[in-house]
């Protein structure tokens, strides 16, 4: 019987081969963490260029907020002192009011005694003309005084009531 001779084992591989491809799967596995690393460090800047430029933006807006209550608060506070100006205004042209009237309700009591007086006289006196002249001359003077008077009144009122509606609608 003659047999064939059998082929030899295959002979294991290479220490140096083995070590070889070890070495290449590490360095692949170093490349790759590094490209990780570096797309992770690039994410993390642009996070942190978008965090600064959303932190500017909120900077500026807080900033612009901040202005704009200065400046309803100046408002405010000048709308505060006119209003204070209009009340002190309506409170002295209600003094003046006041005034002129009791100056034209003297005077009215006047010219009611004057008449009075003239009334009188026309009846005592045998040459009513000329003292009647006389006493109607100082009547109309008087009355031209009330006159003035009154139109003065209807000054004040109309100062007055100009400054109630003013304060009235600030508030």
């Amino acid at each position: 019987t003659s047999q064939a001779p059998m082929a030899p084992p295959p002979a294991p591989p290479s220490p140096v081969k083995v070590n070889h491809d070890a070495c290449r799967a590490v360095v692949e596995h170093r490349d790759r963490v590094i490209a990780g690393l570096k797309e992770a460090a690039d994410a993390a800047e642009a996070a942190r260029a978008a965090a600064e430029a959303a932190a500017g933006k909120a900077d500026k807006r807080a900033a612009a907020e901040a202005a704009k209550a200065k400046e309803a608060a100046a408002a405010s506070k000048k709308k505060a002192a006119a209003a204070a100006k209009a009340a002190e205004a309506a409170k002295a042209a209600e003094a003046q009011l006041a005034g002129v009237t009791e100056e034209a309700a003297a005077l009215r009591a006047r010219v009611t005694e004057l008449e009075a007086a003239a009334k009188a006289a026309t009846a005592a006196s045998g040459s009513t003309d000329d003292k009647l002249t006389r006493a109607l001359a100082k009547i109309a003077e008087q009355g031209q005084e009330l006159v003035d008077l009154r139109a003065s009144a209807g000054e004040s009122t109309k100062h007055l009531v100009a400054l109630r509606e003013a304060r009235a609608r600030s508030g």
